[in-house]
């Protein structure tokens, strides 16, 4: 039976969703000798078992040699290729793809997200926010994601005051956070010195019963160790057993931090039985 490009495609793909990004690139790497040439499809799922298998620079790799072979991505092969920048780090590919992308035609709201968390996660906050600003003129709902990927991307780059706006822009959006989000925003209080409202919003996690993480532990010691709350600060820690969230560097070293600034009075005194009581207390 002879191979065509349909049953090359299907090929690629299993191999990509089993994780085998050795044998979807290889396949497409032989796919010329068997007759067939690939199409967009075929170097779509290429890039996607690249990404699965976090091959970051052979996925990119992937995309210019099929912009080498004249075959234009589509919409599968655009995404996958700027999530792979995103997932990365390599946030100048991914506005590259975008941006072709975008002379081509119009990308969906996946792209601008993906492309939004890459620039935040090298702390290019003006581009994301730019991205994040033009959407609706791009005629695209801003979700989670989207508001997600741009607090974050503030936070990280010290842009605390816009973190806080596009929180209070989410709500009034009727978004519903989610941990990422709250995590996000928590840190950015607790590093403006709002330690009073990063409590605030630990504690309507539990509330809406959103499962916090240990980003969101350590965001909100941290925003009570600069605060010099350390009761507080010891609580969230202890609490992070009852919750089965393993510390890391970050929430072990700020619980030392505000230890180490508390008298050994301070220390003696009885310690309360909740964070939520705690988040009460302080807030």
């Amino acid at each position: 039976m002879q191979l065509d490009v349909f049953h090359c495609g299907i090929g690629i793909s299993a191999f990509a969703k089993a994780k085998l990004w050795q044998h979807s690139v290889q396949l497409l790497h032989v796919m010329p000798k068997l007759n067939p040439s690939p199409n967009s499809i075929c170097y779509a799922s290429a890039i996607s078992a690249c990404q699965k298998g976090e091959q970051w620079q052979l996925a990119m790799e992937v995309f210019q040699a099929q912009n080498v072979a004249s075959v234009t991505p589509d919409a599968v092969g655009y995404v996958a290729a700027i999530t792979s920048c995103e997932k990365g780090a390599l946030w100048q590919e991914a506005l590259q793809c975008f941006e072709q992308q975008q002379r081509l035609s119009p990308p969906n709201a996946i792209s601008f997200n993906a492309t939004i968390s890459a620039c935040g996660k090298a702390s290019q906050w003006q581009a994301a926010l730019q991205l994040f600003a033009v959407m609706p003129a791009s005629k695209l709902h801003r979700d989670l994601v989207s508001f997600s990927a741009t607090t974050t991307a503030c936070q990280n780059s010290a842009q605390w005051q816009l973190a806080v706006a596009l929180w209070e822009a989410m709500d009034q959006s009727a978004i519903a956070p989610d941990t990422v989000s709250c995590s996000a925003y928590i840190s950015a209080c607790g590093r403006s010195g709002h330690w009073r409202m990063a409590l605030q919003v630990f504690g309507s996690m539990l509330e809406r019963r959103i499962a916090p993480n240990v980003i969101s532990y350590s965001a909100a010691i941290s925003a009570c160790e600069k605060g010099a709350v350390w009761p507080c600060a010891v609580e969230l820690f202890h609490s992070m057993a009852d919750d089965a969230v393993a510390p890391n560097a970050i929430s072990c070293n700020a619980t030392l931090s505000a230890l180490e600034k508390a008298s050994e009075a301070r220390l003696q005194r009885p310690r309360p039985t909740g964070a939520g009581d705690l988040c009460e207390l302080y807030g």
